[in-house]
């Protein structure tokens, strides 16, 4: 499984690995089983609902992708981070790899842009559109929640400070944005071919970068934006891809 926050290049390496002929890579399966029965009093049991995704494999490694910031998959099923790896582990998904996207000021720019246009993913050759938009730093909506800037950029800084550990227990693997997809994303999906034991295969990289802007390109209220990170650990980020 790939532990990720979104918007972190989680996707194209999932369309990757499921290209090789030995895995089969199912992508967001806890969001699809939330959209599924969100509003039911009555919700059938999560791990079964992906175990029956997980039969479709056969023979093939299962990969899917969970997020895990609060809001995020494991509130919708009700579980810690620590629950569900042992959850999945009794279903033989045991081998973990999490993908870190340090900036996680882009993140939020890149799910901000996205949801304005309204297309989250580029095809590779395509043209990503610049989409401007402000940031209200008392208000940022991500994985359906609202809360201060800053606030948002210590929980990204929290669920990849205590799930670093846990992986590293499990023998998982530490993946980043910035160096495993950024440069190209074979890079990262040729360590996780490693990581199932398979050899990979040569694919073609199917997505290209859907925010590839500066933040200045496309943030309206930039200056408020630098004025509430200046003097903090996360000012940096406004300068880094």
């Amino acid at each position: 499984m790939i532990l990720n926050s979104g918007r972190c290049g989680s996707t194209v390496l999932s369309w990757m690995l499921h290209s090789h002929p030995r895995i089969f890579s199912h992508g967001e399966v806890l969001f699809r089983y939330d959209r599924t029965y969100s509003g039911r009093a009555r919700r059938p049991d999560p791990m079964r609902y992906l175990d029956r995704d997980r039969r479709r494999a056969g023979r093939r490694h299962f990969v899917l992708s969970v997020h895990i910031l609060r809001g995020q998959h494991l509130d919708m099923v009700g579980m810690g981070l620590e629950e569900l790896l042992d959850a999945l582990g009794a279903l033989g998904i045991e081998r973990i790899a999490l993908l870190e996207r340090r900036n996680s000021l882009n993140v939020l720019l890149s799910s901000y842009a996205g949801s304005r246009r309204r297309i989250w993913h580029v095809p590779a050759g395509g043209e990503a559109e610049r989409q401007s938009f402000a940031l209200d730093p008392a208000s940022v909506e991500f994985a359906r929640t609202r809360k201060p800037l800053l606030e948002w950029l210590e929980e990204f800084e929290r669920a990849y400070r205590e799930a670093r550990p846990i992986v590293a227990a499990r023998g998982g693997i530490h993946l980043t944005y910035e160096e495993d997809v950024l440069p190209d994303p074979r890079l990262g999906y040729r360590k996780l071919c490693h990581a199932l034991g398979e050899p990979p295969v040569d694919i073609p990289v199917p997505l290209q970068r859907a925010n590839p802007y500066h933040a200045r390109d496309v943030l309206e209220n930039y200056a408020a934006v630098e004025r509430e990170l200046r003097g903090t650990r996360f000012a940096w980020m406004l300068e880094s891809e």
